[in-house]
């Protein structure tokens, strides 16, 4: 008997334990279908979060373009004019005279606005912008043949690049026939070029580091020792860039045709200086009675006097100067 009930114990803690096996299945099965709903749920909600960052990234995208647009790319030309381009040493009259052939015609700039970002970049060397023509320093600037190709009616572009092969190709390639250069005594735009810089102020020095190399003290000199190494740095690269263009003009045969407008003209007469321009570029529609006379302190025009470097270089500036330049400069008399 005692047997019995042994047996119907284990049997009975058997059916108990089978019960609880079972319970315990189906709260796993419970627990397994609420994880597979949590699962899906979570596919669905990663789905719509995918979905959703595709059209935001679309919509960054288009929002990027818009501001590409409106920023960078020029506005349409208002003009069907042939483009101009005119190459100038630096302080040499260009914002002047770029001023002045915008004034009387319906030639515009191909860029709108230049903030630091894009002032840097540019004279980088390394610019990749659609509405810049060229990238450098006038030591080194390269024209950019794509966007010469694309804004050829409508703009004035003007560049201080010198006569390298390069950039005389490009403008070629780009379907332009004509090319004008306004050069200025070397010694002149060196003058202008010191006052120039210590008019930026020291807050400049590493941006203007990205033009030529300057002390880190060089704002602390006085404006002679200034000038003396300007002299020495500047004046180099002003007279071999006006020989590029002045042996250009007068070689044979060239990609491009040239002509040399020279600063003098710009103060002895601004109008004849711009119209001569204009009869070079075969340009019809203009009206010269909206050039101005040029004035001090508008569009980067400080003085504008011939032979000021007569008076502002020393001896040892004029000493060196008269050996740079010795008969270099004879070219400046070539007018193409």
């Amino acid at each position: 008997m005692f047997g019995s009930r042994s047996r119907r114990q284990a049997a009975a803690a058997l059916a108990a334990t089978v019960a609880e096996r079972d319970a315990l299945l189906v709260q796993r099965d419970i627990a397994l279908g609420e994880r597979n709903e949590l699962r899906r749920q979570l596919d669905e909600m990663t789905g719509e979060r995918n979905e959703f960052r595709r059209q935001l990234d679309a919509a960054l995208v288009t929002h990027a373009q818009s501001i590409r647009r409106s920023t960078r790319e020029p506005a349409p030309s208002p003009s069907r004019q042939r483009s101009l381009f005119m190459a100038s040493l630096p302080k040499s009259g260009t914002e002047f005279v770029g001023g002045a052939i915008r004034d009387a015609t319906k030639l515009v700039s191909p860029v709108s606005h230049w903030d630091d970002a894009l002032s840097r970049a540019y004279l980088s060397g390394y610019c990749n912008r659609e509405d810049v023509v060229s990238t450098g320093v006038f030591v080194s600037e390269r024209l950019l043949l794509d966007t010469l190709r694309r804004l050829t009616h409508g703009y004035l572009h003007q560049s201080h690049c010198g006569a390298t092969h390069h950039n005389l190709c490009v403008l070629r390639d780009a379907g332009y026939e004509r090319a004008t250069v306004l050069v200025r005594d070397p010694r002149d735009s060196t003058v202008s070029w010191t006052h120039h810089l210590r008019a930026m102020g020291p807050g400049m020095v590493n941006f203007n580091s990205l033009i030529q190399y300057l002390p880190l003290d060089y704002f602390d000199w006085p404006h002679e020792a200034q000038l003396a190494f300007q002299v020495r740095t500047f004046l180099p690269a002003a007279v071999n860039w006006i020989e590029s263009w002045v042996g250009a003009a007068a070689a044979g045969e060239q990609p491009v045709q040239l002509q040399v407008a020279l600063f003098d003209q710009l103060r002895a007469d601004p109008t004849a200086l711009v119209k001569s321009i204009l009869t070079f570029h075969r340009v019809e529609d203009y009206d010269l009675s909206k050039v101005q006379p040029p004035t001090p302190g508008e569009r980067h025009f400080r003085e504008g006097k011939s032979g000021a470097w007569n008076s502002a270089f020393s001896r040892a500036d004029r000493d060196f100067a008269e050996e740079l330049i010795g008969r270099r400069l004879e070219g400046l008399r070539v007018v193409a």
